[in-house]
């Protein structure tokens, strides 16, 4: 047996294992007996205070919640669509509506000698809140992780009692408005008419917001809240007003074409996405401000009204004609865009150095006509030749063709012949006989066979001295002499003899024309026929 006061070599054993397995924990552990430094030691120095009572002496025994607010450096309230207090990322505090966010991990009670601490990061901010009964508490907002403690004094709270307006009249149900104070658990719902009560305040200087995913926010700044009494702050007038639509710009186009609609109070600065309707059929938005949208026409969309909805508030109707047909007329014909029945020419013809203006008959949905519908045009063809505003311009002798352009909505093409330049007129016969007016006073057996008419055939001379049959307008400049759409010249009958005048129209170039005289015998005048 071993003697007293002596071990055996296993004992020691035993023993030095135990220490070693006792520093090995100790070590993984992290235990150590040096106070930490440097950054360690401000990454966890964390938040301390002390609460006092209504008596200024220290409190034990009272509930003290951290609640972080802002992890971020947006502030408290952030500037986003969805009106986030902060993006923490913790438990939603609203009616479902994504209003704002806090984050309730911190609670503790104070000490006997009225302490507490949390340990924070140093970018954690809290709102902290001593409660001791739900009517005496203390609030301390944007605590920050600090080497000095805060102080929380015990004080009754107060009540904050007001009225939520709606910046617009119209607007006449006010029921569950969220009414809040930013980084705080305090929120009230409002009653039909915007009325609220937010009881049981800590006494101290607060912002106070109303908001709406509907009808907007507002915000008052630095709302007092005194203990035992019941404050009353202005009332709270939300962003979001009534859209105010003045103009419609065009008043007419086909899907897919575009559409400025000019006004007031439609939601932008406020985080508000405004809606456009054509009869009911919602319109893609391509660009908005607070005073104008532009807006696409949707597929489907019939003549009507056109309205702005924001919020479920809508904005007086204004008139709208969705186009169906678009036909094209040269100037010449321009008459026909008012002409239900008129049928739009497949082609044209124009000269080099001659120039065009063309112009659109349009139906809308509804069959009616539109007058001076907005369109653009294109040009298909020689891309040298201008055309801007449909006025065509051809520089070279290259055949084009052109159409009326709104949206997804086109004309037919007009195919353009393009001539050279014309330089003048050429007219046969040559010469041209004199034209014998029948005499009624004659019996028609004795009259004479010389006729009263002559047909034209013109020309156009082009340059280099090359002659082109086109198209011609005839025109009589005198009111006895008749003429034909083919260039068929008659006299009157009983017409006094003299000289008669009639005009020969290139369709390619009307500033060429050729004014031509055409000789009318006298009554009994053979002399031609001696000569």
């Amino acid at each position: 047996m071993p003697k007293p006061g002596k071990r055996t070599l296993p004992a020691v054993l035993v023993l030095l294992g135990v220490s070693a397995l006792v520093a090995c924990d100790a070590t993984k552990l992290g235990v150590s007996t040096e106070p930490p430094a440097g950054a360690e030691a401000a990454a966890t120095r964390g938040i301390r205070g002390k609460v006092l009572d209504l008596a200024g002496q220290p409190a034990g025994g009272v509930a003290v919640r951290g609640t972080l607010i802002s992890n971020n450096a947006g502030g408290l309230i952030s500037n986003n669509g969805g009106g986030l207090i902060s993006n923490n990322g913790g438990n939603l505090v609203s009616n479902g509506s994504g209003l704002y966010r806090i984050q309730s991990g911190f609670e503790t009670q104070t000490a006997a000698d009225g302490t507490f601490s949390f340990n924070t990061s140093e970018d954690q901010v809290l709102t902290l809140e001593a409660v001791q009964r739900d009517n005496i508490k203390a609030i301390k907002l944007g605590a920050a992780s600090s080497t000095e403690p805060f102080t929380l004094q015990l004080a009754p709270t107060g009540h904050i009692k007001g009225r939520v307006v709606p910046a617009d009249s119209a607007v006449t149900d006010l029921l569950n408005i969220d009414v809040f104070i930013p980084g705080t658990s305090y929120v009230a719902k409002t009653d039909d008419s915007g009325n609220f009560t937010l009881s049981n305040v800590p006494a101290g200087r607060f912002t106070l917001v109303a908001d709406h995913q509907n009808l907007g926010r507002a915000v008052i700044q630095g709302v007092s809240v005194v203990s035992n009494q019941t404050v009353q702050p202005p009332a709270l007038e939300l962003s979001t007003r009534t859209p105010v639509l003045t103009s419609v710009t065009p008043a007419d186009g086909a899907p897919g074409s575009l559409v400025t609609l000019k006004g007031e109070h439609f939601g932008i600065s406020s985080g508000k996405r405004p809606d456009v309707f054509l009869n009911g059929v919602s319109a893609q938005l391509v660009s908005a401000t607070d005073t104008e949208i532009t807006a696409m026409i949707p597929l489907g969309s019939v003549s009507g009204n056109v309205r702005v909805s924001l919020s479920g508030l809508e904005s007086a109707n204004r008139p709208f004609r969705v186009l169906r047909r678009l036909d094209l007329f040269p100037e010449y014909q321009r008459s026909s865009i008012t002409d239900l029945f008129a049928t739009p020419p497949t082609s044209d013809v124009l000269a080099v150095g001659a120039s065009r203006s063309y112009h659109v008959r349009a139906f809308d949905t509804e069959g009616r006509l539109v007058p001076s519908p907005t369109v653009t045009w294109s040009l298909i063809g020689n891309q040298a030749s201008g055309f801007a505003d449909g006025v065509l311009t051809p520089s070279t002798a290259d055949p084009v063709a052109i159409a009326a352009v709104s949206g997804s909505l086109s004309s037919a093409p007009l195919s353009v012949e393009i001539l050279p330049t014309i330089v003048g007129v050429d007219i046969l016969p040559k010469p041209i006989a004199p034209l014998n007016p029948v005499n009624t006073a004659i019996p028609p057996a004795q009259r004479s066979t010389i006729p009263d008419w002559v047909q034209l055939k013109a020309k156009a001379i082009l340059e280099g001295n090359l002659t082109r049959e086109t198209r011609f307008w005839y025109q009589s400049l005198d009111g006895d002499l008749t003429i034909s759409e083919t260039g068929l010249v008659r006299i009157t009958a009983d017409a006094d003899g003299g000289t008669r005048r009639v005009k020969i129209i290139p369709v390619a170039d009307p500033a060429k024309s050729l004014t031509l005289d055409i000789p009318v015998l006298h009554q009994g005048d053979l002399s031609f026929i001696i000569e």
